[in-house]
């Protein structure tokens, strides 16, 4: 093959090459306009499509305008009023900064953008021909800016055999309203499709306001299902709200992460997430959440990708530490007594065919409330530890007068979260009754969380102990990875390994931690050693080490079948309430629902 002579591309197929890495669907093109509109300072953004965007996408704003010898500028590629030195990329404050994106829009559709300052009487009309030449002239307009993007790829018509469906791009298209949505509560948003008003956000400037915006984007009952974030640690804030692993989803569909005002999809945050979910939540499901991190814009780079959509952080292992031990405390510190009746766990019952629900006739749920003294459930033993079938011990005062009567008419202030036990069922579940209705407990899942947390407690308030090998086991690996291991032997140390660099590309395993002595030693170091490359410590020991400890404390747990006493059951009530992570088993299983007296009496249509 003959090698052709160097030249310069033309700039038409040059805006096309960017266009083909800024946009990639109509999404992309509403993403960028509304970042525009964002860093323009509006307070309210409208966006229309037409055909998924594909024929027609308008965004109109209130921001400041671009006056009219600006306009020209501003189709033109690597122009842009956000950055003029090099020093500006290292703390960059915006949304948009490349100069790409009207350039490359341009490029691949007809653009026609409709501006007019605030400070001005006159609006002024630029419309772009398919060679990319351009032509301003007056224009009737309100303050801000108008940008309409029509024909998409009409130069470019083998980029459209690469779009979706039309329901496809829509959704690609309400994902980023969301998005932008959620990033930016201060600013009013609509959305329309095809001439109809899909949605429409006021402006939020309370809690209250921002909690019915997430109720509409994320979901209903996102709310009570989740917890707030609010945690702070020297250059770092992270806030927002993050569901409970009882309300997870098939898909991560329901993530956002915003980073200073800019949604993002990164692969750090992410795992720090899933590794704080890791033993609440079922497996093959992903927690919602709505997160904000606030970090100084010296310590992230947002230049690492066209879109924009990808950061970088200066200190990977810091931020992934703070996000994990903020969402990690979150969950971990939650407790029946402090959590509305709404997050205990609650399961609805099916609500009877044909009738709606009332209220419970009040003289009846006065009868239903009379007290009973808490004192008899006051236990001596609630730091003893649980034991399948052992019913011997200290005993409670007045144990053996402890009875379903009681525990049915416990109406008084200080009943516990998870109430008072009234017997077995099929030597499974526990029931008990609270101030609000009715309790079923998995016995065996909510023991298996109690003895769970306690042997992680024990593992990290003591040194880790270590199994010395009968027979070292040699690995071959990279000159990096043995440079690492070398290098990081008093960090393996405390995980409890003991791995020497032999050679070049050699390590020796001599010895591991006790706790891991029957895994695959060779794989388990294989993945500890990109992890500790990557964020100085090792999800995969880690991991590995909560594998082991979630089965011994299944194991060891109740068991369905086995005979709990009476005792033994509220015991287990009070350990749960005191218990981190008490709302799942090791494995994501609910450790019990709750059923109040208003469903229980729909379901048997008193009061109807």
């Amino acid at each position: 093959m003959t090698m052709k002579p160097i030249r310069r591309l033309d700039p038409v197929v040059a805006n096309q090459i960017a266009a083909g890495e800024v946009v990639e669907r109509p999404a992309s093109i509403i993403k960028e306009l509304a970042e525009n509109s964002l860093d323009a300072d509006a307070s309210r953004i409208d966006i229309t499509v037409e055909q998924a965007g594909i024929q027609r996408i308008e965004v109109l704003d209130d921001g400041v305008g671009i006056a009219r010898d600006d306009l020209l500028l501003a189709v033109e590629r690597h122009a842009t009023s956000k950055i003029s030195a090099s020093e500006d990329l290292a703390c960059i404050g915006t949304l948009g900064f490349r100069g790409e994106a009207l350039a490359s829009v341009a490029s691949v559709a007809h653009l026609t953008i409709i501006s007019r300052p605030s400070e001005t009487d006159t609006a002024w009309r630029l419309h772009t021909e398919a060679d990319s030449s351009a032509r301003i002239m007056p224009a009737a307009g309100e303050s801000g800016t108008r940008v309409i993007v029509e024909d998409l790829f009409h130069s470019v018509p083998a980029r459209r055999r690469f779009l979706k469906s039309m329901s496809a791009e829509f959704s690609a298209i309400e994902r980023t309203f969301v998005r932008a949505a959620l990033a930016s509560p201060q600013v009013a948003f609509t959305l329309s499709r095809d001439g109809r008003e899909l949605m429409s956000l006021p402006s939020t400037h309370s809690p209250d306001q921002f909690d019915t915006r997430l109720e509409r984007l994320v979901g209903r009952g996102f709310i009570e299902q989740s917890v707030v974030i609010d945690e702070a640690r020297g250059s770092l804030r992270l806030h927002g709200r993050v569901g409970l692993p009882t309300n997870s989803r098939a898909r991560p569909d329901r993530q956002t992460c915003i980073i200073n005002g800019r949604p993002v999809t990164d692969r750090l945050f992410s795992v720090a997430v899933r590794q704080a979910f890791r033993d609440v939540l079922f497996h093959g499901r992903h927690p919602l959440f709505v997160l904000n991190l606030e970090i100084d814009p010296a310590d992230i780079d947002v230049n690492v990708h066209p879109t924009k959509n990808e950061v970088r952080f200066s200190d990977q292992k810091l931020v992934r530490d703070f996000v994990f031990g903020s969402l990690h405390r979150a969950l971990r510190d939650l407790r029946p007594d402090s959590m509305p009746r709404s997050r205990l766990g609650s399961h609805s019952l099916p609500q009877p065919t044909g009738l709606t629900q009332e209220a419970t006739p009040s003289a009846r749920r006065e009868a239903s409330q009379s007290a009973a003294p808490t004192s008899l459930f006051e236990y001596e033993y609630q730091h003893r530890d649980l034991q399948p079938g052992d019913t011997q011990g200290p005993q409670v005062m007045h144990d053996q007068a402890l009875s379903r009567k009681d525990a049915l008419s416990c109406g008084s202030k200080d009943v516990p979260a998870l109430g008072f036990a009234l017997g077995q069922l099929h030597n499974i579940y526990v029931l008990s009754a609270n101030k609000e209705g009715l309790v079923v407990t998995d016995m065996h899942a909510a023991h298996e969380r109690i003895l769970y947390e306690r042997l992680k407690h024990e593992l990290r308030d003591g040194k880790v102990s270590a199994q010395l090998l009968l027979i070292p086991i040699p690995i071959d690996v990279t000159h990096a990875e043995a440079a690492l291991v070398e290098e990081s032997a008093e960090k393996l140390a405390t995980l409890g390994f003991e791995i020497d660099r032999r050679g070049p590309t050699q390590i020796l395993i001599r010895s591991v931690p006790n706790l891991l002595g029957n895994a695959d030693v060779e794989k388990l170091v294989r993945d500890l050693l990109p992890d500790l490359e990557e964020y100085g410590s090792s999800q995969a020991v880690e991991a590995t080490q909560d594998e082991a400890l979630s089965s011994m404390a299944c194991h060891s747990a109740w068991r369905a079948g086995d005979n709990m006493p009476l005792a033994e059951m509220n015991h287990l009530l009070r350990r749960m309430e005191r218990t981190e992570n008490f709302a799942q088993c090791n494995h994501g299983r609910p450790t019990y629902v709750t059923w109040s007296i208003n469903e229980l009496d729909r379901l048997f249509m008193r009061g109807q």
